[in-house]
């Protein structure tokens, strides 16, 4: 962040920048802690094989910061096959419940 120095020494040292660290933790923590949730958001073949390589955020706009996460993952032949079930069941189920 570019500050003028004399705001820059406040952030960095006062009980301003200690409460705008704070503030932002805490925004920012359930943000994270929802991005890195394999669980929830990757099928069950991915979810014990996957390496988060990079992590930034970006304007969502509205106001909305939204965590962009990189990463790879290694899987074998077998849970290739089972990844491919789920989704292709994931999709039939989409194709079914569409009108």
């Amino acid at each position: 962040m570019d500050a003028t120095p004399m705001f820059a020494d406040a952030l960095q040292s006062g009980d301003l920048g200690q409460d705008l660290r704070d503030k932002i933790s805490k925004s920012l923590l359930p943000l994270l802690q929802t991005g890195t949730n394999f669980n929830a958001n990757l099928p069950s073949a991915l979810q014990n094989s996957v390496a988060v390589q990079s992590a930034h955020f970006r304007d969502a706009g509205a106001g909305v910061l939204a965590l962009v996460l990189d990463g790879q993952t290694q899987i074998s032949n077998q849970q290739a096959d089972a990844l491919a079930a789920q989704l292709n069941q994931s999709l039939g189920e989409k194709a079914a419940s569409t009108p």
